[in-house]
């Protein structure tokens, strides 16, 4: 096989395989044609199994008598035929378990899970920049995958291309409201749109759209450490509302709506 990947010292390919089951190296090819595809990725080797990782892992294959379970990290739960164990949640993200007897069990879905899944370590390690092409194809074949529109609006909106940003970022937080870097990117192209776009001049679908943003998005805070009081709460609320960015650069009148 060509590899575009890199190997960790210690075990290598070749003493890995020289004793797993006959089944695992057809699906390791496999899923390696794809997750290739998406950039740079570090292949660690171990008794227990292979680690893909971008910086920190993002998915895994582990072999077992009859198939390969390959895991994979993703923001959101999804189903799959051959993803027969319970789906459940880590750290923010859902881990998913896929059973794969052969190379075609990795179908486009399953494809399209692991982009998916390298999308988002992309946008944990701050560079979601570099995973545009990846987004942009994963958009195409997955319509409602808000994770994938939100990396091309944040990447459009740096580019200055913002009318393509906010029709992005409308289907993003359509598909994926919860989702925080949706969040934090829609945050930042709406006050955009607040301050400086010439609404006259956007498309009256897309004005639509971004009026109903705000109604969709999940605003839920959490904290940390140990819940504040609610004399401290109501400190911090007035002290949001005196330091305000929006608040203090537009003439319009603030409505704020508690949920």
């Amino acid at each position: 096989m060509n590899q575009l990947h890199e190997c960790a010292p210690g075990m290598t390919e070749a003493e890995y395989f020289a004793t797993g089951p006959a089944h695992e190296r057809p699906v390791f090819e496999a899923v390696m044609a794809h997750v290739e595809t998406l950039g740079p990725v570090h292949v660690e080797f171990v008794s227990v199994g292979i680690f893909l990782k971008r910086a920190q892992t993002f998915a895994e294959l582990r072999p077992l008598e009859r198939w390969v379970a390959v895991w994979f990290l993703l923001p959101r739960p999804v189903s799959h035929r051959l993803i027969v164990r319970k789906v459940l949640p880590y750290h923010g993200r859902y881990v998913h378990v896929a059973n794969l007897r052969r190379p075609e069990d990795l179908d486009d879905d399953l494809r399209s899970s692991l982009t998916e899944a390298y999308l988002a370590r992309m946008v944990d390690l701050g560079l979601p920049e570099l995973a545009y092409h990846q987004a942009q194809t994963l958009t195409t074949l997955q319509s409602n995958n808000g994770l994938a529109w939100g990396v091309v609006a944040y990447v459009d909106a740096r580019r200055a291309q913002m009318p393509e940003a906010l029709s992005d970022i409308v289907l993003a937080g359509q598909s994926a409201p919860d989702n925080k870097f949706v969040q934090r990117t829609a945050g930042e192209i709406i006050a955009w749109y607040d301050l400086k776009a010439d609404q006259s001049q956007v498309a009256p679908e897309t004005r639509e759209g971004v009026a109903r943003l705000p109604s969709l998005l999940d605003n839920e805070v959490a904290f940390s450490g140990a819940s504040p009081t609610s004399e401290q709460l109501a400190e911090l609320h007035e002290q949001a509302h005196q330091e305000c960015f929006i608040a203090n650069s537009v003439k319009t009148e603030i409505v704020i709506e508690p949920r």
